[in-house]
């Protein structure tokens, strides 16, 4: 995977990088990251990114909204007794996703 970082303003930069590929046609996906600060920091999360893409973690946040999120972490997340699963399902269903569910997740 590849990437770049070039400046946008005075303390502002935009992360290039490759996303992979689009599963039905193939092409390569492009996504473009603003951020606030150094170029240091902005390589910094170039990086992170890009690690993201190579673990198959990184998500298209403009798709994936927290209740979706949410759904996904409870149910892939081993680690949790039954019981505390069960009370977290509980809190996110009825307190979590009535009000935030439908906001974009920006991870």
């Amino acid at each position: 995977m590849s990437g770049s970082v070039v400046r946008r303003g005075k303390s502002s930069w935009r992360a290039k990088f490759e996303a992979g590929r689009d599963p039905v046609t193939g092409k390569r996906v492009t996504r473009y990251v603003t951020v606030r600060g150094s170029r240091k920091q902005a390589q910094a999360e170039l990086v992170r990114l890009l690690a993201q893409v190579e673990d198959g973690t990184a998500v298209n946040p403009s798709k994936l909204t927290v209740a979706a999120y949410l759904r996904g972490w409870l149910e892939h997340n081993p680690d949790l007794s039954p019981k505390t699963l069960e009370r977290y399902r509980q809190l996110a269903e009825q307190q979590i996703i009535p009000y935030l569910g439908a906001t974009p997740y920006k991870g």
